[in-house]
């Protein structure tokens, strides 16, 4: 199973540094997922897709696209 954790760290190093109420959320999930109950984290991984959709509700930029690879699990295209 993918870790959650990690996955955010992989995209908050994508984001853009002035996008910081994205990275806040982000860091926000992250924290609850680490104290939460191992039966929780799917709960998490969906507050995190919700996060996501919230703050780029399309794909328009190449980080959007950046994020939803590293989100999804998808190995980036050589």
């Amino acid at each position: 199973m993918r870790n959650l954790y990690k996955v955010i760290d992989d995209m908050i190093l994508v984001v853009p540094i002035e996008k910081e109420n994205l990275i806040h959320r982000l860091r926000s999930i992250q924290d609850s997922y680490t104290y939460a109950a191992p039966k929780l984290h799917g709960m998490w991984w969906g507050e995190c897709a919700d996060a996501l959709n919230y703050h780029i509700p399309d794909v328009e930029e190449d980080w959007h696209r950046k994020i939803g690879m590293i989100f999804s699990g998808k190995k980036e295209e050589e």
